[in-house]
Parts: structure tokens; sequence; C-alpha cells
């Protein structure tokens, strides 16, 4: 059985708290561009995420991009830096979390966790909660 993480108001330790990006400008995570640089193995993740959400949601509007989700990504490594929860041991677990946290509020239109609004200018058009 799988641990459930405990609420995110552990701060992160002072070496975990990063601020900024040289390869992502401030602001890059604001829109579903697909610019926003990652690592070979993130995009490819990311990529295939995208692919089997897909292939699910053919005909029914809730289909994702890759840019959508590596904003997502972008926005989830960042909140790592500002609060997590001691059982999440990395800033990529973290953010994969917040994709699928994504990812099940597009495919089922509401949050697991109905405090989740953050990422809901991203969301497809025509979603019941896009901002």
């Amino acid at each position: 059985m799988t641990e459930k993480a405990p609420k995110s108001a552990t701060p992160a330790k002072p070496s975990e708290r990063v601020t900024g990006s040289r390869t992502n400008p401030k602001g890059s995570a604001s829109t579903g561009s697909a610019r926003i640089s990652l690592s070979e193995d993130i995009s490819s993740s990311l990529a295939d995420k995208v692919k089997a959400h897909n292939a699910k949601h053919k005909a029914d509007g809730k289909k994702v991009t890759l840019g959508m989700l590596k904003a997502v990504w972008r926005r989830g490594a960042g909140a790592f830096s500002r609060s997590h929860s001691p059982v999440v041991k990395s800033r990529q677990q973290w953010a994969m979390a917040r994709v699928n946290a994504f990812l099940q509020l597009v495919t089922s239109g509401s949050p697991r966790n109905p405090k989740y609004v953050t990422d809901n200018d991203l969301l497809p058009k025509g979603h019941p909660r896009r901002s």
C-alpha cells in the first residue's frame, strides 16, 4: 500500500529552495507553450503521458499538449521550493505528481483535492474549470 503524503506545509530545506532559472525565464510557465526546456528524460516522460492520455480521450475534448504538461511540471518544481511533503523525496517527484493531478483534473472535471486550482489557466478550452 502506498503511503499517503502528509499536508504540504513542511518548508523545503534551505538547500532545496531554488528560485529562478538560467534556462527558463520567469513567466515561462504562464502559458502552455512547449518552449520550456527540461531534461530529455523528463520531456520524454511527459510526451509519453500526453500520448497515453490523448489516446484515451480522442473524441471527448479532453486532450492535453506537451506544452501544458511542461508548464504544470515547471510550476510543480517551483512549488517544491516553497513547501513540500517529507514523504516526497525529490523536486522531480513533486513536479510529476502535480502533472498526474492535472491529468486527473482534465479527465474527471474536478480535482481529488478541491484546493488544487493553481493550474486551471492551463486546462483545455471548454473545460468547466478553465480560468
